[in-house]
């Protein structure tokens, strides 16, 4: 059982950098930086959610999110404004330059799906 749960954490590793490759890929032909199409996504997902929300859903330090979210104003992907309920707070809106629309037709286009197959199936095999 220890081996066939190894297994399976192994090719589930497989599968997120995998994943995670095939869209740095994609990406790139927007000129994204890697995994920048993460918060990207989000935002575009829950427009208007602030930065340490941000943080909580993608699970990672608010200084990266700070970054990312630098990067991405800079680049004219995402506009920051204050929030009128707590201005301590700062929202997060896509820009028309990279539209939602563009975001979630890239992720569609994306050969994931095949990858998942792929594993699932040599998993299947090796049962």
């Amino acid at each position: 059982m220890t081996k066939l749960h190894n297994d399976l954490l192994r090719d589930i590793g497989t599968l997120a950098r995998t994943i995670h490759y095939l869209h740095d890929l994609h990406f790139k032909e927007l000129a994204l930086q890697r995994g920048q199409f993460i918060f990207l996504t989000r935002i575009c997902e829950n427009t208007g959610i602030n930065q340490n929300d941000l943080s909580l859903l993608l699970k990672v330090d608010k200084s990266t999110t700070a970054k990312a979210v630098q990067k991405l104003t800079a680049a004219g992907y995402i506009n920051r404004q204050r929030s009128s309920e707590d201005q301590r707070h700062w929202q997060l809106f896509p820009t028309e330059k990279l539209s939602c629309s563009t975001i979630k037709s890239s992720l569609k286009k994306t050969p994931a799906c095949s990858c998942v197959c792929k594993i699932l199936q040599r998993q299947n095999a090796k049962n």
